[in-house]
């Protein structure tokens, strides 16, 4: 006689109550302390707790993306909109890991300890670059980019610029001067005619 599996069918609140109730005499006549019931309730509230919040955002997704909502098809077709090669996708060890072909800015200066992120211009960097054009300030360079702290910008955004020789400073001797201005030098004009291009 082969045991066919049991359908779940909708429980009532008098019969989860039932089975809650069943559930507590079981504890009460078991070894466990009572102190030490929190240790195995808790975890499972929480487990239960992480399981509704799936099924919401699951629902959630389902209704605004319709049934095909994978993330890697939003991806790709963003890479297809902005001309930029599609990414792949390798799954190992529990994890997907998704890898992104960039372009390299062609020969910046950059250092080789510099290699990687820094040597691609940023979109903030560009900007910067393009209004130093003319010798401006640093809070002129800052404003477009809506960035309020002057250190996080001078270290983030233009040091490496100043470092690869893409922009320079009007008094070098005084780089707290403030009448300090910045301007692109002819590394940067090449480096944004380069960007321009991408």
């Amino acid at each position: 006689m082969s045991s066919q599996p049991a359908l779940a069918l909708p429980v009532t609140l008098s019969e989860l109550e039932s089975h809650r109730w069943e559930a507590a005499n079981i504890l009460r006549g078991s070894p466990v302390d009572r102190t030490d019931w929190k240790s195995y309730i808790l975890p499972l509230l929480f487990f239960k707790r992480i399981c509704d919040v799936w099924d919401e955002e699951h629902a959630a997704m389902l209704a605004e993306y319709g049934e095909d909502f994978a993330d890697e098809h939003r991806v790709i077709e963003a890479c297809r909109a902005y001309g930029i090669a599609e990414p792949t996708f390798t799954e190992g060890s529990g994890a997907v890991t998704v890898t992104f072909k960039a372009e390299v800015v062609a020969d910046l200066g950059l250092a080789p300890s510099q290699v990687g992120p820094k040597s691609v211009l940023s979109a903030a960097q560009v900007q910067v670059l393009e209004i130093a054009r003319v010798a401006s300030s640093l809070p002129e360079l800052m404003a477009p980019s809506g960035v309020k702290n002057k250190t996080r910008f001078r270290d983030q955004v233009a040091a490496p610029l100043l470092e690869a020789g893409l922009l320079e400073m009007t008094i070098p001797d005084k780089p707290r001067s403030s009448k300090q201005q910045y301007r692109t030098t002819e590394a940067g004009r090449a480096a944004l005619v380069t960007a321009r291009r991408k």
